[in-house]
Formats: C-alpha cells, sequence, structure tokens
C-alpha cells in the first residue's frame, strides 16, 4: 500500500438520549452524516425543525446534554507497521469519542475533521464506537464573557464555541443550535511510509517563464534515508509533461522549478481563458521499489490581491485582484450554506455552483457566519474557473483575547488552510466577516477598542497564512477598517470623512439607492443588495408556511426606530420586511399591494429587487478600473424562507426577474446603458471581461408603456480586451420607455435592457415590460 486507505463508518447506527420533556431514555435509528433534528423528525417526534415565526421552536432540545451516536465495526486489514486511525469529518460541537469503553478523542470544533490513532484501542472483530455530543448552550455558560467581548444579544453563547454562527438565528437562517456527526466517520489505514503533507504552489509567473514550488514531508520508520529518493511529475490528459527527480535526505523538503512558460497552460477565472489543470503526482522510491505516493490536481497561476488600507473620494487607494499579472475584474456572488442542518448541505452544493456559472459568476465568497466547504466544492470551482474568497468563520462579533481560545483558533486555521490551500481556485484568505464593520455600528463595541485590538484577525489568522500558505493573500475582515477610519468616524460624521474602505459592504436603505453606489469611495463591494426589502420566493410551499405569519402582521404598523434585520423567526424581522416593502412599492410603483393574492405582491417586490441588483453590477462595470468589482448577496436560501436577500430560493426556484437581470448584467461582454454621475447624461457603455477583443454591430429596440415597439438606436462597438469603453452619448426619450439591446459577432445573440424615466412607474407596464424580456 503506497497511499493511505478510508474505510467509511456506514454501518448500523444509533442515537440515544435523554427525552428533555419525559425524563426517559430514548433510543433511535440514527443517520451519519446526519443532524439530530433530522432523525427526531423522522421518527415523529417534532414536526418542522424550522418553523418560520418560532425562534424557540427546538429550545428544548438545545439542553440536551448526552445525544450518544454508537456503531460497531470491524478492525481492517493491516500490514506489518500499518497505523489505523479514527477520523470524524464533523462533530457538532461538543463531544467525548471512545472506543470499545475507552475515551480516545475530545472534540470542541465542529468546522474541522478530527483525528486520533486508535491502532491500540481495535480489537479483530467486533469494536464498538461511541461519541457522545454535549450541549453546546450548557457548555458556552463555562466562560468568562468579559465586557471586551462583543456578540449581538441573541447569540452571545457563540463567542467560545467553534460552531457556525448562523445556528443562533440570522437574518438569513433560523434559529437550530443543533448537534450531531454531520460529515463522515471512517477509518484511515496509513503506512508506515507514506507522504504526511505536501504544498504545491505557483512562485511566479513571468513573460518569459513560470516557477512552481512544493514542499514536501513524508513518514518513515527508517532512520537511515540514504536509499530515498523522490519523483514529482505533472501530467495532462494521461501525459507526463513535466517531470523532476528530487533528492531525500531528510524528512522535510522542497522542490522549485522553473519552466518556460510556452510549455505550460496557465489557469485562469472563468471568462479570461481556461482554468486548465494539472495532475500533480509524488513519487517516494526506496531503492527501485516505489515505497509512497501521492496526487492532486493543480493549476498553474498567481493571485494576488493589491490593496491599501484606506482610499478617498479622489479614489487614492486600491483593491484589485490580479491573476498571472492580469487585472481581473470580479463578477460574483456571496455563498452560505445550502441547508441550515449541514449533513443535508452536501448534495445541493454541485447544483448551487451550477447556477453561479449560469450566472456568469467568476468568484464566490465564503461567508464567515457558515462553514467551511468540502474538497468537492473547491475541485467544481477548481474545474470551471470560480476564484473562491474564503472567510474564515467569523461574523458580526469581536472575538474573545484569552489564550486558550487563542490557541483553539490557530489549530482550526491551521487544518482548515492545510486543507484547502493546494486548490487553485483558492484566491484569498480573510479573517471573517463584518468583525471590523461592527465598529460603525452605535454603540455595540466599546470605544477604548480599536480593530488592531483583534488579537485573532490581526495576529492568529494572519500568522498561520504566512506559516501555512506563504503564496497565498490575506486580508484581516471583510470590509477591513483601519483604526484610521475608527478614529475618524468617531469624531466626524461619515459624509464630512476625507477617507473610506478600499472595500466596503454596501447596503443602500433609501429608495433613491442609485445616489449611493455614485458617492460610494469603495473600489470594490463585497456584499450588496436591497436593504430591508428582500426577494420573495415565488413557490407556492414556501410561501404558504409564512402566510399564517403574514396575514396576522400586515396591517400592524411598525416604528421605523424598531426596524431589526437580526433574525428572521422574530416577527419585528417580518414586521421591518412589511414596512418596508409596502414603502418602496409605493415610491416604485406609485400604489399599496395587499398580501394576496401573493403571487401578484411577489413579481412587485422582485422586480424592485432585480432594478437594485442590475444597477449595482453595471454601475461599478461601466466605471471599471476605479471599481474592480461586485459580490453581491446572496445565491441561494438555505431553508424555506418567504423573503431573504437570495435570488433563490431554497426549493431551487429562480426569484425572477432578479436572477435573470443578473445573469445578464454579468456577461462578459456586455452593453449596458448608464448615467454614471447623476446628472442626466446617458451613455451606452461595451465591457469586455475577457483576455480577447470585442466588436460587432448592436441595435436597440425600444418599448413604450402600451408595448410598442421601433427600432431606437444601431451601430457598431468596439472594445479592447480587459476594459470598458463608452461606446456613445444617447438622449433619453420624452416618455419612459424600455431599450432593449442586442449584439453579438455574426448576429445578435446576446442582450441586456435599461428602463427610462423615473418612478413611479404602473405596475402593468413593468410586467408587460419583464414578459417582453422573457422574465415573468
Amino acid at each position: 500500500m503506497t497511499t493511505p486507505r478510508v474505510i467509511p463508518l456506514r454501518g448500523t447506527w444509533t442515537l440515544s438520549f435523554t427525552d428533555p420533556e419525559t425524563g426517559e431514555a430514548r433510543r433511535l435509528p440514527a443517520s451519519v452524516p446526519g443532524n439530530v433534528e433530522v432523525d427526531l423528525e423522522r421518527e415523529g417526534l417534532i414536526e418542522d425543525p424550522y418553523p418560520p415565526d418560532d425562534v424557540a421552536a427546538m429550545r428544548r432540545f438545545e439542553l440536551v446534554d448526552d445525544w450518544s451516536y454508537r456503531t460497531e465495526f470491524a478492525a481492517p486489514e493491516c500490514a506489518e507497521g500499518d497505523r489505523v486511525e479514527l477520523v470524524l469529518e464533523g462533530v457538532d460541537t461538543v463531544a467525548d469519542v471512545s472506543v470499545n469503553g475507552r475515551q480516545v478523542l475530545r472534540c470542541e470544533n465542529m468546522l474541522i475533521p478530527h483525528s486520533v490513532d486508535v491502532t491500540e484501542q481495535l480489537r479483530p472483530e467486533r469494536n464498538e464506537l461511541l461519541v457522545r455530543i454535549r450541549s453546546a448552550e450548557l457548555h458556552a455558560r463555562k466562560f468568562p464573557y468579559p465586557p471586551g467581548q462583543v456578540s449581538r444579544e441573541a447569540r452571545r453563547p457563540q463567542a467560545y464555541l467553534r460552531k457556525a454562527r448562523h445556528m443562533w438565528g440570522w437574518d438569513n437562517a433560523p434559529r437550530l443550535v443543533s448537534a450531531g456527526l454531520w460529515r463522515p466517520v471512517y477509518l484511515r489505514v496509513l503506512p508506515p511510509v507514506r507522504f504526511r503533507d505536501v504544498y504545491v504552489y505557483t512562485e511566479e509567473v513571468g513573460p518569459e517563464a513560470v516557477s512552481i514550488g512544493c514542499n514536501w514531508s513524508v513518514e518513515t520508520p527508517e532512520a537511515d534515508l540514504a536509499d530515498y529518493r523522490g519523483r514529482m511529475e505533472l501530467r495532462r490528459n494521461g501525459s507526463v509533461e513535466h517531470a523532476f527527480d528530487f533528492e531525500v535526505d531528510f524528512t522535510v523538503g522542497r522542490i522549485s522549478r522553473r519552466l518556460p512558460r510556452s510549455e505550460v497552460r496557465l489557469w485562469w477565472p472563468l471568462g479570461y481563458g481556461e482554468p486548465a489543470l494539472y495532475d500533480v503526482r509524488l513519487a517516494l522510491y526506496v531503492g527501485e521499489e516505489l515505497a509512497a505516493e501521492w496526487s492532486t490536481r493543480f493549476g498553474i497561476r498567481t493571485v494576488e490581491l493589491v490593496r491599501t488600507e484606506v482610499t478617498d473620494r479622489e479614489g487614492k487607494g486600491e483593491f484589485l485582484f490580479r491573476c498571472n499579472g492580469e487585472k481581473i475584474y470580479v463578477r460574483g456572488t456571496n455563498w452560505k450554506p445550502k441547508d441550515a442542518l449541514h449533513s443535508r448541505a452536501g448534495n445541493r452544493v454541485r447544483d448551487a455552483l451550477d447556477l453561479c456559472v449560469d450566472l456568469n459568476c467568476n468568484m464566490v465568497r465564503i461567508w464567515g457566519g457558515g462553514i467551511y466547504e468540502e474538497h468537492g466544492f473547491f475541485d467544481y470551482c477548481d474545474e470551471h474557473g470560480l476564484l473562491v474568497w474564503q472567510d474564515f468563520m467569523f461574523a458580526c462579533e469581536f472575538p474573545p483575547r484569552e489564550g486558550f481560545f487563542l490557541r483553539a483558533v490557530a489549530r482550526e486555521a491551521e487544518a482548515v488552510i492545510r486543507r484547502l490551500r493546494n486548490h487553485p481556485s483558492l484566491a484569498l484568505w480573510c479573517g471573517d466577516n463584518e468583525v471590523d464593520a461592527t465598529f460603525f455600528w452605535g454603540t455595540l463595541i466599546p470605544t477604548n477598542l480599536l480593530p488592531s485590538d483583534n488579537r485573532v484577525t490581526r495576529q492568529v489568522l494572519a500568522d498561520a497564512v504566512k506559516s501555512h500558505d506563504p503564496y497565498r493573500c490575506y486580508v484581516p475582515s471583510s470590509p477591513h477598517k483601519a483604526d484610521c477610519l475608527v478614529a475618524e468616524r468617531r469624531l466626524l460624521p461619515e459624509e464630512r470623512s476625507d477617507l473610506a474602505s478600499p472595500e466596503e459592504h454596501l447596503y443602500p436603505g433609501n429608495a433613491d439607492f442609485r445616489e449611493a453606489y455614485r458617492r460610494s469611495a469603495a473600489h470594490f463591494i463585497g456584499e450588496t443588495g436591497p436593504f430591508f426589502i428582500n426577494a420573495m420566493s415565488q413557490t407556492p410551499r414556501i410561501v404558504q408556511r409564512e402566510l399564517p405569519r403574514a396575514r396576522r402582521l400586515w396591517d400592524v404598523a411598525v416604528e421605523r426606530g424598531a426596524y431589526t434585520l437580526d433574525r428572521h423567526q422574530t416577527d419585528e424581522h417580518f414586521l421591518t420586511w412589511k414596512d418596508a416593502v409596502r414603502r418602496r412599492l409605493e415610491h416604485f410603483f406609485g400604489r399599496d399591494f395587499p398580501l394576496e393574492p401573493w403571487e401578484e405582491l411577489a413579481e412587485a417586490v422582485n422586480i424592485v429587487c432585480a432594478d437594485m441588483f442590475k444597477f449595482a453590477i453595471e454601475h461599478s462595470r461601466c466605471r471599471r478600473w476605479r471599481k474592480t468589482g461586485v459580490l453581491w448577496w446572496s445565491l441561494m436560501d438555505m431553508w424555506p424562507m418567504m423573503f431573504n436577500y437570495s435570488v433563490v430560493d431554497y426549493d431551487w426556484r429562480t426569484k425572477q426577474p432578479a436572477y435573470s437581470w443578473i445573469r445578464r448584467s454579468q456577461q462578459p461582454v456586455c452593453l449596458m446603458v448608464q448615467d454614471l454621475r447623476g446628472d442626466g447624461k446617458h451613455h451606452l457603455f461595451a465591457a469586455d471581461d475577457t483576455l480577447k477583443a470585442a466588436e460587432g454591430a448592436f441595435r436597440v429596440t425600444a418599448v413604450d408603456a402600451n408595448g410598442c415597439e421601433e427600432e431606437a438606436l444601431g451601430g457598431e462597438f468596439s472594445v479592447q480586451p480587459n476594459r470598458t469603453v463608452a461606446v456613445r452619448e444617447v438622449e433619453a426619450p420624452a416618455a419612459p420607455s424600455l431599450w432593449i439591446i442586442e449584439w453579438g459577432p455574426g448576429g445578435h445573440t446576446m442582450s441586456n435592457h435599461y428602463v427610462w424615466g423615473e418612478p413611479p412607474y404602473p405596475f402593468e407596464t413593468c410586467r408587460r415590460w419583464c414578459s417582453r424580456l422573457g422574465d415573468l
């Protein structure tokens, strides 16, 4: 055996626990991978783990302190010198693990795998594995929570627990403080001679040559390495294209090779070229005998983030991704777990990534309130050229500073970095989601603290990336806030500040959202979308779940000072959305909409949301390179929700027209109309997010309020690679109308649109226009 061997533990599992209401001992068949809610619902002990309007629905089970998973297994066949590890890929969260009655492992982190050598504990035939999971809520009570550690009140228990942040309830997630073995459990048989760790990377991509590197370490019981030697191969389509022999005179080493650029295929993001992949194989020989081997897929590329600490209104700053030396204009989305019950999320990942490609995204940001995705996610991104912005799992909090907690975070960071760093799609490590931003949320953070006082992101995570992935960039927070920004904000209101963050999360709350984007000094938008008003599901099953609450609250008044975006399951959250919807629809369409028929309400809401997404994307593209990209929030709901920021609901139905408008706005070559300064001067722009020049004919069809059509404009356009140009100035028509812009080489094969006029628009006119576009 030259590589480790994996034996999944797929036998019969049981789940036992003490019923929190009756006190009786219960024993159920268990799903592994699984969450306890999956088994409870199957056995009829609960009806719905995440009702839309009851944040306390699962509270009684949060205090169960003895979730006990059991299975039996036979010891694997082993050769002399083999060792056997027990691996638990995901344990939620605090657990004691025993084999044959002896504790072998303590787990306190649901976000990373856990492993332990159990060779000496195994019997030849019948072995019992017991995983006893403790109550996360009860465990959280053991910690001190000093005033310098800050969390929102409803999520205070999360601070010291390494558990997905959304599980205490979020605007996009139910409260579901779950437990379970949510990823696979298996045995791993390790041969005595093996590769222990391998890190492959691109050192440099130059005009004439590229440099690649590989750090490796081996495990061997032998003291004398005189007969050891190694070989590294890069294969494409089964053929060896490059091979290097290397000496093995110690158990760790480094390979660095320089190759002519003409002899390699580079990996590129979607739209910029082929995401070329090599099969990399490392072989370890003892004499002439193959003793160990290791393999992965590898893309030769460099990705760097060029950024400054601050920028200003004149744009004297930067936040720009480069791949292989080329500027990359980012079009992308934010990624949440694909199911609030994480054990069910894996089956949905690939289909959701298909949506990203269909939407013409070239980057996906994994949000810090969720989980680290598995290799399958990154394999897909490697294959399709999707860059990945990876947050570490901290969100909207100021984390603890105690040494024991920082050491736990360091172990997590090392595990995650070493697990994912060989994927070419991985573009950036980011310390957290919106932790720096909390300094701008009223009085949440004590006034004697600054962002640089965050020991997790400024020290622990930064050091982990430098140690374990030194060829990849790191940014402390999204959005990152320099100390000087916080200090200035405490003295001056935002509108008087000269400095700004180069990257921003921009959620305009006013009806005149366009002005917020025009005013923004940021170069890059890491999150954006409709604020308060969220796109609505158009799936009857999902909407009907929330209709009882909606009917009860539709005409209940709410003061704007009582707005909350914290937890979807609360009445306050629904009232906030409802009030914003009715105000915005009144502004946009000039009339109120009743709750029912809800289908009409959903169309109206989604038209407004689509308009905001479209403007955010196209305004930024037309200002390239002063603006360098947009990651809109967000792709898909993680549970059945009547309304949320996502453009695809939990049942995979796209929220139209938002989905289609984003898809068109993100075409790699796109024609758009914009009034960049808000001064009434409109231009037709052509954007080319590729490395090939684009040109062709275009025509514009005008559709009036009654649906009558006439040709309004025509001509030719030409744009150089990776540029945006103003094709021509265009005059506003006398009356509100829809412009359908069509273009393409050899024929009009692609399209976009622009709506002329100012709100309010007649709703029936908007519906007619959307139908003409094929979006309703």
